[in-house]
């Protein structure tokens, strides 16, 4: 890859980071304390079940939305981190160039398309 091409490629991959870093930031990385469930209409602070079921899916929405933006900040760093080695663009299995259409669209792929893994991964449901 050439110079110019991988300082662009860096800044793209850093402005990617930034985004779920802010985001991150913002949410908090305290763990959350679960309270023991407890009678609703006793020393319960809900006044019925579905004030509880409400907080319970906000936050399981908060423990997945954390979740994802941690991996999408590790998979950017890894990126940064290739980039910086100069294996950037080449396949973690095979070692073959990775196409740069799925490097322009998904700037964290490791994998080439013909590679075993990336087979894997789109087995899971995923784009390597």
């Amino acid at each position: 890859m050439k110079m110019n091409g991988r300082a662009n490629v860096g800044k793209r991959v850093e402005q990617d980071l930034n985004a779920p870093l802010l985001r991150l930031g913002q949410i908090g990385g305290a763990v959350m304390v679960m309270d023991l469930p407890e009678t609703i209409g006793g020393n319960s602070a809900f006044a019925d079940e579905v004030d509880q079921i409400q907080v319970n899916a906000s936050q399981d929405i908060g423990l997945a939305t954390r979740e994802l933006l941690q991996k999408r900040v590790n998979r950017l760093s890894a990126a940064m981190d290739r980039l910086s080695e100069g294996s950037y663009g080449v396949c973690v299995e095979c070692a073959e160039p990775i196409a740069p259409a799925p490097l322009k669209a998904v700037l964290y792929v490791q994998w080439a398309d013909g590679s075993d893994a990336a087979r894997v991964k789109e087995q899971e449901g995923g784009r390597p």
